[in-house]
């Protein structure tokens, strides 16, 4: 009698459980014996279907459920089976997503005492033996793609375009791949991390890429993302199971950092089965460009506002750039040498005077220690909040020979090698930086500012960080300092006494990795020695009502009419805060051979406002008084400056002596101070000057002592700005003095729009804290062609009320005008309370 069963052996070779097993006899006179609910990770079971009636025959079917260890549906396998007494004999199987794409099933069968075959069965004979096996599929390779990747900015960033990014924001895109590169290396999208120093690096550098299966198969697999640099493979996801979804990607390389660090390449995305290590294919593009930034949670004040990535680009190495692994040098020590060894500037070896302009701007290229010394403390900020001290030694002494930043034997070498120094003062002839020791024209130090670590300073212990000369790196305390670097034999000064922590910096500017030094708009006069006091008093006597200085915000559209197509920018700023405005331009011939022919055009206007909107004349003047006086301050030599009435200019001026191998021009008439630099000579300035002045003076009988202050009329709020679904609320009914906004939300834009009386040069937003951030303005034309319109952009950080101050500056006079206005941010339930009330 013929045997007509089916015996049925399954072999699971991969490392998931075969559970939830359901058999069915379809043919009703079949049963199946012996059959498991579980099949165990790489082992195998045997069960059998047979007939309960003669010569009928069996038939029918069983599934399992492949599931993982964390009980995971990855598919399910269904077999059919067939041993008919009439017929023929049937083996098939079907698999549902995402099992397709991650295993792989094949069949062996034999009938009776036949050989076995592959993936077939003899239609004839009795009775039929079965093999499954269930193993991992290695042959094809699904595919999958990237959409987007995001992250959180735990500190405002701005780019190279100047825009702001905070909180979360896209790095990439699949739709436009290309747009986020920014020249070689860059993004014009970086991202700033918050970062617990000698913690897991994957645990703060965290990414949210959106991932999609291409093939349906793929839907539901247990996969891993990925994401390789230079064949590394430095980003890695947890296992998930694929759908459309975000999914968070870990730096995993590096594992941890004591100090700050950079990183930036080009990420090669990939995914692979994670069970099986099998890789899938991406489709679409699947190459981002990533800018990575890695610092303290609690940052130097100066940064907390926003942090220009130039800035961050020049002190943080990018790890992916290191090719020689050598010991990291400690943080402090390597933003000094990097700071020191930043070709792009040079000591100012005439004057030693500061590169600020003493108000928030750019450095020029000629510095000296007090923006040194800001650079690096700010550089130390990154790390950790109040790291170094600001340290402002007085009287300090003529120095032993030493290097000082950019003091090379050829300026226009840009890797030049710098020369011994200990006449830092020799103007600009080289062969004078190093003189006898006893010489009677050898120059000093009357006073150098430094930075010690930490805050507060400790004298006697803390090690002493120099960027300006040496440059000196931590390895001396104050005392081993003073001895190793004041020439001994010729001191000036005591450091035990005279060594003063200062306050330091306050800000930073966006240009360069450059900043400003502690500034406070003082409308009292500033106590000055009495030889500088006389210089000042003979250069703000001007007094010309019949002429304004005025257009200088036209520069750019008329220089090269004046000067010649030869002359082009290199560098331009114009800021305000509506009491005060500043315009800076480098300037520089391209004709000329010369590496350090530059010429720096600086114009302060004050504009303190009287209490029914017109200039203060009186404030303005003593704002005026103290910028010359800031000047003349940061000047360390004596006989250097001259007062008097220059040719071609309408009274007198403050200027560098003939005998100075640099020119310098300082005037100041009404509420502007214009501060020229530049060239080899005052004579050789004074040509250009007067050119630019033949722009800027207006001569008219009607012009008044007292100019009005530019007038902001409130208009509207913008809402909804992030998220593109902008609501406009009109404001001009409103009559309320202080307008009090309510936001909903963190990290939410929205804009404040208000009404000029004048065209606007530049304007500006402070806010009181650091609750809400000034992203930027716009300036909209009017239809009439008076005034305009400026909506200033907003970001909002920190719950709770905040005042913010709006400043502009009139296009043609640079006189500032201000407003307040106050905003709630508030959470989503308080908003929720204040509507229904």
């Amino acid at each position: 009698m013929p045997d007509c069963s089916v015996y049925v052996t399954v072999i699971n070779k991969t490392r998931e459980s075969l559970m939830d097993g359901t058999s069915t006899a379809t043919r009703h006179v079949s049963k199946w014996n012996s059959f498991p609910l579980t099949i165990s990770p790489s082992s195998s079971a045997t069960f059998e279907l047979t007939e309960l009636a003669y010569l009928t025959g069996t038939q029918g079917t069983f599934t399992y459920t492949i599931r993982d260890s964390e009980k995971n549906s990855l598919g399910t396998v269904q077999t059919d089976q067939a041993d008919p007494y009439n017929g023929e004999n049937k083996v098939s199987y079907t698999t549902e997503a995402p099992a397709p794409s991650m295993y792989n099933v094949t069949y062996r069968t034999r009938v009776a005492n036949g050989e076995w075959k592959s993936n077939t069965v003899d239609l004839r004979g009795h009775p039929v033996h079965v093999e499954y096996t269930l193993d991992y599929q290695t042959t094809r390779r699904y595919r999958f793609q990237i959409t987007q990747i995001t992250a959180f900015s735990k500190h405002p960033i701005r780019n190279s375009r100047k825009e702001l990014i905070m909180g979360n924001h896209i790095l990439w895109t699949s739709s436009d791949p290309d747009s986020y590169e920014d020249g070689d290396k860059g993004s014009f999208q970086p991202n700033i991390f918050a970062y617990d120093f000698d913690t897991q690096v994957a645990a703060t550098g965290i990414l949210n890429v959106d991932v999609e299966p291409v093939d349906p198969e793929l839907f539901g697999a247990e996969v891993m993302l990925y994401g390789t640099s230079g064949g590394n493979r430095v980003i890695q996801s947890d296992r998930f199971l694929l759908k459309p979804m975000t999914i968070l990607a870990h730096i995993t390389n590096p594992d941890k950092k004591a100090q700050p660090f950079s990183w930036y390449t080009d990420i090669d995305w990939g995914m692979e089965i994670s069970l099986s290590g099998v890789v899938l294919q991406r489709y679409g593009p699947g190459v981002s460009r990533l800018e990575l930034y890695f610092i303290a949670k609690t940052i130097y004040p100066a940064l907390e506002s926003y942090i220009p990535v130039k800035f961050l680009r020049g002190i943080l190495p990018a790890l992916n750039e290191t090719t020689v692994q050598v010991p990291p040098l400690p943080f402090f020590t390597q933003s000094t040498l990097h700071i020191f060894n930043d070709f792009n500037k040079i000591y100012d070896t005439v004057s030693g005077v500061h590169g600020q302009g003493a108000d928030i701007g750019t450095t020029f290229r000629y510095v000296n220690c007090m923006d040194q010394a800001a650079a690096l403390q700010v550089a130390a900020g990154v790390m950790v909040f109040a790291a170094t001290t600001w340290i402002l030694h007085r009287p300090f002494g003529f120095i032993n020979p030493t290097k000082l930043v950019g003091v090379g034997n050829d300026p226009q070498l840009p890797t030049r090698p710098l020369i011994d120094v200990n006449n830092p003062f020799f103007g600009m002839n080289r062969a004078n930086a190093m003189v006898d020791a006893a010489s009677p024209n050898r120059t000093e130090f009357y006073c150098h500012v430094f930075n010690g670590h930490s805050r507060p300073w400790v004298p006697a212990t803390d090690p002493i960080y120099d960027a300006c000369s040496g440059p000196s790196l931590g390895a001396w305390t104050m005392a081993q300092y003073a001895a190793n670097v004041i020439d001994q034999n010729r001191p000036h000064g005591n450091w035990q006494t005279d060594a003063i922590p200062g306050a330091g910096v306050v800000t930073i500017d966006y240009g360069h990795p450059v900043l400003a030094l502690d500034n406070i708009l003082l409308t009292t006069q500033r106590p000055i020695p009495e030889s500088l006091s006389q210089l000042v008093n003979v250069a703000t006597a001007n007094d010309s009502p019949l002429q304004v200085y005025e257009g200088w915000p036209r520069l750019p559209s008329w220089l090269k009419a004046t000067l010649g197509e030869s002359w082009d920018i290199e560098y331009e700023l114009l800021s305000t805060s509506g009491a005060e405005t500043r315009a800076l331009w480098v300037i520089s011939n391209t004709n000329s051979n010369d590496h350090d022919a530059q010429i720096r055009v600086n114009v302060n206007v004050a504009s303190v406002s009287t209490t029914n909107r017109h200039l203060d004349v009186e404030k303005s003047a003593i704002v005026v008084r103290n910028r010359v006086s800031d000047i003349l301050m940061s000047t360390q030599t004596d006989n250097i400056w001259v007062s008097d009435a220059l040719p071609g200019l309408d009274g007198v001026c403050l200027h560098y002596a003939d005998h100075v191998e640099a020119g310098r021009i300082v005037f100041a008439a009404g509420n502007l101070v214009l501060d020229t630099a530049g060239l080899s000579s005052t004579e050789a300035l004074l040509q250009i000057l007067l050119k630019l002045l033949n722009q800027t003076v207006r001569r008219d009988l009607d012009v008044l002592s007292s100019p009005a202050i530019p007038v902001l009329e409130r208009q509207a709020i913008r809402l909804g700005i992030s998220t593109g679904n902008i609501t406009t609320v009109n404001l001009e009914e409103l009559e309320a003095k202080v307008l009090i906004i309510t936001v909903t939300g963190l990290y939410v834009r929205f804009s404040v729009v208000f009404s000029v009386s004048c065209k606007v040069a530049s304007a500006k937003a402070d806010c009181d804290g650091n609750g809400i951030v000034f992203d930027r303005y716009i300036v909209h034309e009017v239809d009439d062609g008076e005034g305009c319109i400026v909506e200033f952009i907003l970001v909002t950080r920190e719950i709770g009320r905040h005042l913010i101050r709006v400043a502009v500056a009139d296009f043609d006079t640079m006189i500032g005008g201000l407003s307040d206005v106050e905003v709630d941010v508030v959470d989503a339930e308080e908003a929720l309370r204040i509507t229904d009330k």
